[in-house]
C-alpha cells in the first residue's frame, strides 16, 4: 500500500544513498530455499512467513525504499538483474538494477493507481480509490484493462498477480472477497472471505505456495481456499506487530487454488506380485524425490520425475518437488498405495441327475475384499450359465455333459487389474434310456390336408406312453401312429412326449401344409389393336413345380381358347371381352380369375377422294371429300395437321392418319381446265360451310340464257328444279335431307346464240 503523501524529496534522498553503497540483496525467487514476504519499511525488509517474528525475522536488507509501493518481477526493461524489484517514483516505474534504482521513464498509468504487484511478465497497477487497473509489459506506458467492481476503498490497497498473469483483489470492508481476473481483466472467479478483520486498513498483499498474506495494523493473516463453501479462510499467522509496513511483494506464484505439479497415478494399485506399478510427476518439471511414506512398500527410484512401488499391503509414498518451470513452487504429494486383497472359493463339486437336461446352481465365495475397490465376477463356460439378478456368485447352470466351471474375479484396470480364480467340477447322469423321434407324410388336398405320423421312438426300460401335440391348437392324441387333419394351410410345430415312467422326452418338429395357388395374370397393353396380338403373362402363385408343374387353361371371351403360362391372342373386331384363367396344380386343386379387355380400337383409315380430280380453274377442293375414320393425328403434305385442307392448286397431295394402332395413308392428284361451264362430281350438304351447295357453274354467266337446272334420284324423282342460274341445291327435298348416293342432273341453257343441253351424275356426301 502506497499512503498518498507527496515523497520527492525521499526519492531523492534515497537516489542519494544509494549512490554511496554496493551491491544488496535481490529477490529469491528459485532454488531449494523458503519463499519470503518483501515489505517496504525505509529499506526492503524480508520475512518467512514459516518462522516466529524474532530479532532476525524479518531482516532488513541494504536496499532503501521510502516509497510504498512494491513489486518483484522478471526485468521488464533489461536482460539483468532478473528477478528484480520494481517501485514507483512519482507515476512512473522504477526497477533496481542490483546498485541503483533505475526510472524506466513509463508512466503508471493514473496518478493514484501507486499500488502495483506482478506477474506473467505483466506489472500491475492499481488505483484503490475507484477500482481501476493497469498493466505493463515494459515496453510503453501502463495500459486500462478493468475496473474491480464494488471497490471503494476497501482495503488493504494492493494488488497480486500469478505466474499466469492473473491478479487478485482482497477486499477487507464490507462485502469481503477475494477475486481472481485475468490479464485482460475479465472476473474468472470470487471467493468469500472468513476469519479476516473488517476494514479499509492494511499494509499490503502476497501469495506464497498457494496461499494468501496480509498485514493488519502489525499482524499477519495467511489464508487457505476452501472449495467446499467457495471461500478463503483466514487465521492470524503473526500476532506480534511488525511496526512500518507499508507495502507487500512476494515472487510470482502458480494460480491460487491450483496445484500444478502431483502424481499421475494417485491412488496407485499393485496386486500383490508382478510387475511393478508406475507413478510419475506431472504438471511441470523440476527438481523431484521420492520416499516411502508409511508401509510394507518398496520404490524403485527415490529422486527423478518417476518411479514405481511393489508392496505387500498398503502404503504411502511422499513425493517431494521443486517447479522450476512455474515460479519455483515447492510443495509435496502423497501417492496411497492400495494391494488389493481377495479370497476366492468356487464352491463343491456337484453331482446332477436328470432326463437329459439339469439346473442348479453355483455357491462361490468372495471375501477379504478391500474397501473402496470393485470387483468383477466372471463364469465360464458361459454357454450354460444364468445369472438371476445381481449375485454372481452363485448362478444358475444348465450344463448339458460333464463341464469344469472357472469363476474369475477382477479389478478394474484403472484399479490394477488384479485376478484371482477358481475352478469346480459338476457330473451329469442321464437316466434316459432310448430315442424319441417320429417320422410324417402329407396327403394333400384342396379343402384340408392329412398328415400321417409315424412314431419312430425307442426304449429299454419300460413301456412308453405319449402325447401329440399338433400345434393348431386342436386336442392332444395318444395313439402311437396318428393321423391328423390340417384344415388351414400353415407351418406347424408338433411335438411328441413319450414317457418311459422316469423320463419324458420331447421332439419337435415344424411341418409345412404350404401348397398355395393363385390365379393371376397380366395382359401388356392399356390400349387394344384389333388383329394385333394381346400379350397375356400369368404370374400365379403354386407351392412347388414337383411333382408336376401347373397347367393352364385359357378362355380369351370371344369364343377361342388357349394354354400355356404366357400366350398370345388376336382380336379381329373391337368389342368387350372377359378373359379367364384357371390354373390346375399336382393336387389337383385350381383356382381362377379373370379380365374384362374393353379397349380395343381399329387402326386408322382415311380416303380422300379420287385418286385423280380436274377442277375448273378458279374452283376450290376441300379435302378430304372421302371417308376419314379412327384417326387421332393428321399430317399433310402440305404440312398442315388440320383434319381439312383447302386446294387451289394443282398437284399431288396425300395425308397421314394417326392412332394407337398405326397410321393410315392415301393420295389424291389434282388438276385444272379452263372450263366455261361445269358441274362438281360431289359435294358434302353438312353445314361445314365447304362444299355444302350444288351448283351450276360458268365462266360467263352473263352470255347465258334460256336456263333451267333439274336434279333425278334412282328411281327417276326430281327432287330439284329452277331456272336460276345462282341457286342451287342444299340436298334436300320438301326440307327433307336427302341419303348418301349417286344423284343425276339435266341442265338445258342458250349460250353465246346456241342452245346446248347438259347431264351427268354426281356424289351427295356427308
Amino acid at each position: 500500500m502506497l499512503n498518498h503523501i507527496r515523497y520527492g524529496l525521499l526519492i531523492v534522498y534515497c537516489f542519494l544513498w544509494v549512490s554511496n553503497t554496493t551491491y544488496a540483496q535481490l529477490p529469491q525467487c528459485s532454488g531449494g530455499g523458503p519463499r519470503y514476504i518483501y515489505f517496504a519499511n525505509n529499506f526492503i525488509q524480508i520475512f518467512d512467513p514459516s518462522k516466529p517474528k524474532s530479532a532476525t525475522n524479518p531482516v532488513t536488507s541494504a536496499i532503501p525504499l521510502y516509497v510504498g509501493a512494491l513489486a518483484i518481477s522478471p526485468n521488464l526493461n533489461a536482460a539483468s538483474p532478473s528477478p528484480t524489484f520494481y517501485s514507483i517514483n512519482g507515476t512512473k516505474y522504477i526497477y533496481w538494477d542490483g546498485s541503483q534504482w533505475i526510472n524506466t521513464g513509463h508512466d503508471i498509468g493514473a496518478p493514484y493507481a501507486n499500488n502495483i504487484g506482478a506477474g506473467g511478465g505483466y506489472i500491475y497497477s492499481f488505483d484503490a480509490q475507484n477500482g481501476d487497473v493497469y498493466r505493463y509489459n515494459g515496453t510503453g506506458n501502463a495500459i486500462f484493462i478493468a475496473s474491480v467492481a464494488g471497490f471503494s476503498g476497501g482495503g488493504p490497497f494492493d494488488i497480486v498477480a500469478d505466474c499466469d498473469g492473473n491478479f487478485y483483489i482482497l477486499q477487507l470492508s464490507s462485502p469481503q472477497f477475494v477475486r481472481q481476473y485475468n490479464l485482460k481483466g475479465v472476473l474468472q472467479q470470487q471467493w468469500n472471505v472468513t476469519g479476516a478483520p473488517y476494514g479499509p486498513g492494511g499494509g499490503g498483499v502476497a501469495m506464497i505456495d498457494n496461499k494468501m498474506y496480509f498485514e493488519y495494523y502489525g499482524t499477519y493473516y495467511v489464508g487457505t481456499v476452501n472449495p467446499t463453501n467457495n471461500s478463503v479462510d483466514f487465521l492470524p499467522l503473526q500476532v506480534t506487530p511488525i511496526g512500518g509496513v507499508q507495502d507487500f511483494a512476494s515472487c510470482p506464484v502458480i494460480a491460487l487454488n491450483t496445484q500444478r505439479v502431483k502424481a499421475n497415478n494417485n491412488p496407485a494399485y499393485y496386486c500383490g506380485s508382478g510387475p511393478a506399478t508406475p507413478i510419475k510427476a506431472v504438471g511441470s518439471k523440476g527438481i523431484f524425490s521420492w520416499s516411502v511414506l508409511s508401509g510394507p512398500a518398496t520404490i524403485s527410484h527415490t529422486t527423478g520425475d518417476s518411479t514405481s512401488v511393489i508392496s505387500t499391503d498398503s502404503a504411502k509414498i511422499l513425493l517431494t518437488y521443486y517447479d522450476t518451470l512455474f515460479c519455483g513452487i515447492k510443495g509435496t504429494d502423497t501417492v496411497n498405495v492400495v494391494v488389493p486383497k481377495a479370497t476366492l472359493d468356487a464352491g463343491l463339486p456337484k453331482h446332477l441327475t436328470g432326463c437329459g437336461t439339469y439346473i442348479d446352481s453355483l455357491s462361490a465365495s468372495l471375501t477379504n475384499m478391500t474397501f473402496g475397490v470393485n470387483y468383477n465376477v466372471t463364469w465360464t463356460p458361459a454357454s450354460s450359465i444364468t445369472i438371476p439378478g445381481p449375485n454372481k456368485l452363485k448362478p444358475i447352470i444348465t450344463p448339458t455333459s460333464n463341464t469344469t466351471y472357472t469363476i474369475t474375479v477382477r479389478t478394474a484396470s484403472n484399479q490394477g487389474g488384479c485376478t484371482w480364480s477358481d475352478t469346480v467340477s459338476v457330473t451329469v447322469e442321464d437316466l434316459r434310456v432310448g430315442t424319441t423321434d417320429f417320422e410324417y407324410t402329407i396327403d394333400y388336398g384342396c379343402t384340408a390336408d392329412i398328415v400321417n405320423f409315424i412314431n419312430k421312438s425307442t426304449t429299454s426300460i419300460g413301456a412308453l406312453t405319449y402325447q401329440w401335440i399338433f400345434g393348431d391348437s386342436s386336442g392332444i392324441s395318444t395313439q402311437t401312429n396318428p393321423a391328423h387333419t390340417y384344415k388351414r394351410q400353415d407351418v406347424y410345430h408338433v411335438s411328441l412326449v413319450a414317457d418311459n415312467g422316469i423320463c419324458r422326452d420331447t421332439v419337435t418338429k415344424e411341418i409345412s401344409t404350404l401348397h398355395p395357388l393363385k390365379a393371376a395374370f397380366t395382359a401388356d397393353n392399356n390400349i387394344f389393336c384389333t388383329n394385333k396380338p394381346v400379350q397375356f403373362n400369368s404370374n400365379i402363385t403354386v407351392a412347388s413345380q414337383t411333382p408336376a408343374p401347373p397347367s393352364y387353361r385359357w378362355n380369351f371371351g370371344d369364343g377361342q381358347s388357349g394354354t400355356g403360362p404366357d400366350p398370345q391372342h388376336r382380336y379381329s373386331v373391337p368389342g368387350k371381352y372377359k378373359v379367364i384363367l384357371t390354373v390346375t396344380d399336382f393336387v389337383p386343386c385350381t383356382d381362377t380369375t379373370s379380365m374384362v379387355l374393353d379397349n380395343f380400337i381399329d387402326p386408322p383409315y382415311i380416303e380422300v377422294g379420287p385418286e385423280d380430280t380436274t377442277l375448273c380453274e378458279g374452283e376450290l377442293l376441300y379435302l378430304p371429300v372421302g371417308l376419314s375414320i379412327r384417326g387421332i393425328s393428321y399430317i399433310w403434305s402440305t404440312g398442315s395437321t388440320s383434319p381439312n385442307i383447302t386446294v387451289s392448286e394443282e398437284g399431288r397431295y396425300f395425308v397421314e392418319l394417326h392412332n394407337d394402332c398405326g397410321v393410315s395413308t392415301d393420295t389424291i392428284t389434282v388438276t385444272f381446265n379452263d372450263c366455261s361451264v361445269w358441274m362438281p362430281d360431289i359435294f358434302s350438304p353438312n353445314g361445314d360451310n365447304l362444299n355444302d351447295i350444288l351448283r351450276f357453274r360458268s365462266k360467263y354467266p352473263e352470255e347465258i340464257s334460256g336456263f333451267s337446272f333439274a336434279i333425278y334420284n334412282r328411281k327417276g324423282n326430281r327432287v330439284f328444279y329452277t331456272e336460276d342460274i345462282n341457286h342451287g341445291w342444299d340436298g334436300s327435298y320438301h326440307n327433307t335431307p336427302q341419303p348418301i348416293g349417286t344423284y343425276y342432273y339435266m341442265i338445258q341453257l342458250t349460250l353465246a346464240g346456241a342452245q346446248r343441253f347438259l347431264k351427268g351424275d354426281i356424289t351427295l356426301a356427308r
